[in-house]
Order: structure tokens, then C-alpha cells, then sequence
């Protein structure tokens, strides 16, 4: 199981890595991403809309668990003079 949580992770980080080269700015990600499903098969398009739905709304609900398992890691590790807001 730990290779499944590595693999979560590390999707985490590739997909800020494709935003953050999809453009400089806000506007231009959501642009570039929007361009590119446009260009798809429509049967794909569809695939990843689902995704995204699935996708989009756990990460809302995954990040302040996030904040606070972190928070409460360093608290145990370091002390309670560093925090991840």
C-alpha cells in the first residue's frame, strides 16, 4: 500500500507541474487546459470530465485534511513553532 500512496503523491505533484507549464498566469492554465480537451475525441472528453469531477472535489476536501496532518506531523516532529497554513 505505501507504493499506492507514493503514486497518489506523486500525481499531486505532476499535475502542478503540467498547470504550472500550461501558463504564467491563472487565466492562461485554465485556457491551455481547455484548448487541449477541446481537441480531443469526443468519447474522451467525456472520460475526462468525469475524472475531473471525481478529481476536483476530493482535492477540495483533501487539503485541509492535508494542512492538518501536516501541522500535526511537525508538531510531533519539530515542536509547535513551525505551521503550514
Amino acid at each position: 500500500m505505501t507504493g499506492e500512496r507514493d503514486d497518489f503523491w506523486l500525481a499531486v505533484h505532476q499535475l502542478s507541474v503540467a498547470l504550472d507549464d500550461a501558463g504564467l498566469t491563472r487565466q492562461e492554465r485554465l485556457e491551455f487546459a481547455i484548448g487541449e480537451l477541446s481537441r480531443m475525441p469526443p468519447t474522451v472528453r467525456r472520460e475526462m470530465l468525469r475524472e475531473l469531477r471525481n478529481v476536483a472535489g476530493d482535492l477540495l476536501d483533501l487539503e485541509p485534511l492535508a494542512v492538518s496532518a501536516v501541522n500535526e506531523r511537525e508538531q510531533v516532529v519539530m515542536g509547535p513553532q513551525r505551521q503550514v497554513s
